[in-house]
């Protein structure tokens, strides 16, 4: 489902201009179930489950048989004084800031319509304290979760 973005969009268009340029910023999080509502097991070694992918999808429509279109990817983010790619062995626990720029190197018209498709999935993975050896405990190698994607379209 399409809908409209919540800021106001507008253009200036320049007869001369042979790109169009825009920025886009998306902010996705994760909350897990509060410490109190879900204890963590004695048996779990390590868990670390968050956002483990975010991307936007942009398609300039231009009527019926012209389209382009591309995708920005964010692969990394901030903690504290150090920057971490995001994956299922390092998910952003918490939020996912966002903000990539794009220049399609075309000639804007009148009644171009410039879409998004902000995206994003969570994730992670948990590993196991495995008490059945005979001496202490080993840790078992990670199981890794696939979580959902969730996605919104604007114009």
């Amino acid at each position: 489902d399409f809908v409209t973005a919540s800021s106001t969009v507008w253009t200036n268009l320049q007869q001369e201009s042979e790109t169009v340029q825009f920025e886009v910023t998306w902010e996705t999080a994760f909350e897990e179930p509060s410490a109190s509502d879900w204890p963590e097991p004695y048996y779990v070694d390590e868990r670390k489950i968050g956002m483990t992918e975010a991307s936007t999808d942009w398609w300039l429509d231009r009527g019926v048989d012209e389209t382009l279109n591309g995708t920005l990817t964010c692969q990394s983010y901030e903690n504290g004084d150090t920057s971490h790619v995001v994956s299922q062995d390092s998910p952003a626990l918490l939020s996912l800031n966002c903000t990539r720029g794009h220049v399609i190197t075309v000639t804007p018209q009148h009644g171009d319509r410039l879409y998004f498709t902000a995206k994003s999935r969570n994730g992670g993975f948990l590993t196991i304290r495995n008490y059945d050896g005979s001496s202490g405990y080993t840790v078992d190698p990670p199981f890794y979760y696939s979580g959902q994607e969730v996605s919104h379209t604007a114009v």
